[in-house]
Parts: C-alpha cells; structure tokens; sequence
C-alpha cells in the first residue's frame, strides 16, 4: 500500500484499540509471520480480532485461521463475512490486508482500498553483482519503496537509493545484501510498480 493508506491502517487501527480497547489489553494473542502471508490473532473477553495481509507480488491463498465460525466483520469496510470453516483458505490479492473483528462496531468513515495491483517492470542488469536500475513506462512520484528478501522481510535500510531523471527510473546500491533473490516494489498514489532481482557475488 502506498503512503496515504498505511496511514490509512495505522489511523484506523488505533481508532479501534480505542474505541474497542479489550482485544488489545490482554496477553492472549499469537502471530505468524514467517512466510509471504502475515496473521495476527487477537483474543479479547468480548471481542476478538484476526489481521491478515498478503506480502507477495502474486496472489496468496492462506488461511486466516478465525477464532470461531460465525458472522465476522471486515473493519475497513464494514461488509460481513460468513465464516463456516475456521480451516477454510481465503484468496488475496498482492498487497491486499484486512483487518476482521467478531463483532459490529463503528466502521471507520469511507471504505478503505485495501489492495494495489502492482504492474511488473524489469530491472537491468539481472542478476546482479552490485548496483541495478529499474525502468518504469512513465515518470512516476513513488510514494513508498519496498525492498523485501524471500521471507518477506524488508531490508530498504540496506540499500541507497537514488531516483533518475524526472522519476522513471531507480538505481539501487545494495551493498551490504548479501546473495538471493529479492522483491522491489515502488507505489504512487495510484499505482505500484514490482520487480525480482536476482542478486550473486555481492561484494
């Protein structure tokens, strides 16, 4: 997500943890955050809360592994969901991520777009064995930029960055990344733009 909708999430959220403070207050909760797709359980005495997001450049099928069966709410929009298998899988668009809640409370104003589509460009040379370049169709006022290994960490602060021209290309330094594959993803406020670079005897 760009800029304006993670301030978006982190507005919203903090909304909820202060209208709806029980599933924040306890020590009940659990995460998994150890592949592309992210989940965090929170457990509350009256209300509890499932976030899920999506960190691949493709679509991810997992499992939000809801609490219970039942009516479910999702908190950026409002829309309900009828959750009839805890074990069921879900589909999520790149990037997409929700935050879901078991019982209706005050939306947030407006509906929250929780997905960018990324559009694929390519990075030159690739693979690389130091600094690339990335090549966009047309100048765009990136907002955010994501460098992310293949656990789906992000690693930006190991890289120097430096926009070209009026902004339709990117050169990148990463110096101190070591080999393997990598994910950049550059949005705007209306678009984002993904590539993999495949980096070998980084030095």
């Amino acid at each position: 997500p760009n800029r304006y909708r993670i301030h978006q999430v982190i507005a919203g959220l903090c909304q909820l943890k202060t209208d709806y403070p029980d599933p924040f207050q306890g020590t009940d909760f659990n995460w998994d955050v150890g592949g592309y797709g992210k989940r965090l359980h929170l457990n509350g005495s009256e209300m509890n809360a499932v976030v899920v997001a999506n960190f691949r450049v493709t679509e991810l099928s997992m499992i939000p592994g809801f609490q219970h069966t039942g009516t479910w709410y999702d908190y950026f929009s409002g829309d309900p969901v009828e959750v009839t298998d805890v074990s069921a899988f879900m589909s999520f668009a790149p990037g997409e991520y929700h935050v879901y809640v078991d019982q209706p409370v005050n939306f947030p104003t407006g509906v929250i777009n929780t997905q960018v589509e990324p559009t694929l460009v390519s990075a030159f040379p690739n693979p690389s064995t130091g600094a690339f370049s990335i090549a966009y169709p047309q100048p765009i006022d990136v907002k955010t930029l994501h460098i992310f290994d293949m656990n789906g960490r992000i690693v930006n602060a190991q890289c120097a960055i430096q926009v070209i021209g009026n902004g339709n290309a990117l050169h990148v330094n990463p110096t101190l990344l070591s080999e393997g594959v990598y994910t950049v993803r550059a949005a705007s406020s209306a678009e984002a733009y993904t590539t993999r670079v495949v980096l070998t005897n980084c030095r």
